[in-house]
């Protein structure tokens, strides 16, 4: 039994991974994100992700979306959300904050472009209160009028890079692509317990309950509205973290979650 991300040659037609499929038929699929959307509209790979799932013996996803999409076209889908190790995310102790708020966000050069959904935001914010956006995993990024720390990702030190943010943030434009995303970051922030702000797009509205683990912010008068509660109030920002630790402790934790994904593996490969 062999499990694959995604697909086995990005960005070449379904043809390689048939010959693929021509030795061994036994494989299943995962997907956290919604890839078969970068490929809409391009010639021979339109199709690919659907022709995967149909070879595949079973489908795991990470969320909603992605389950309907992947029903589809394979019958055996089964819905595993992203997890986390606890021993790599310790839960966050001291609410107190430094002379400026840091509000954090971890990501990806591809991914970057979804501040800008709150950059007006911050740059309103940064005239009338003293705060950090503090980046991991992209470089020379920057908001005028805002002072951004930008941080090279490495693996071992995202967890404790995470824990010095006052509040996480994950914004997000609503379309295909993002709908598809499966609310890593803020599972991130939840193990940290840090306090997140979210775009109310897709998977998010699965993780956070709007005022109690979370807060869902569907315009910049509500991103503006929800980080200043959040900056002005350490109480809040220490008992919305909290709720975030308790719900990944329940919902997205490894050890919670790594049975069900063993447990659908197993039972596949005692059919092969």
């Amino acid at each position: 039994m062999v499990v694959i991300e995604k697909e086995i040659f990005p960005s070449l037609p379904v043809f390689f991974e048939k010959l693929i499929y021509f030795f061994n038929k036994n494989w299943i699929v995962d997907y956290d994100d919604a890839v078969y959307v970068l490929y809409e509209g391009k010639k021979l790979l339109e199709n690919k992700i659907s022709e995967v799932i149909k070879l595949s013996k079973a489908v795991t996803v990470a969320n909603e979306n992605l389950f309907d999409y992947a029903k589809k076209f394979n019958a055996n889908v089964y819905l595993i959300p992203d997890a986390l190790d606890s021993d790599k995310y310790s839960n966050k102790e001291n609410y107190d904050s430094g002379e400026k708020i840091i509000i954090g966000w971890t990501g990806s050069p591809a991914t970057m472009k979804f501040l800008d959904v709150i950059s007006g935001c911050l740059q309103k914010m940064a005239k009338e209160t003293p705060i950090i956006l503090r980046c991991i995993g992209i470089s020379n990024f920057n908001i005028a009028g805002v002072e951004v720390e930008n941080i090279k990702w490495e693996e071992e030190k995202e967890p404790g890079v995470i824990k010095t943010f006052d509040i996480g943030i994950m914004p997000l434009t609503d379309d295909p692509f993002s709908r598809g995303k499966s609310g890593l970051k803020i599972i991130q922030y939840f193990a940290a317990g840090i306090p997140a702000v979210a775009s109310p797009v897709g998977w998010n509205k699965n993780i956070i309950i709007n005022g109690e683990n979370g807060f869902l912010a569907n315009s910049e008068a509500e991103w503006e509205k929800y980080l200043k509660l959040l900056i002005e109030d350490k109480k809040l920002r220490e008992i919305i973290g909290q709720a975030g630790r308790r719900a990944f402790e329940k919902k997205f934790i490894f050890s919670k979650i790594a049975p069900e994904l063993l447990n659908v593996y197993y039972s596949l490969a005692k059919q092969v």
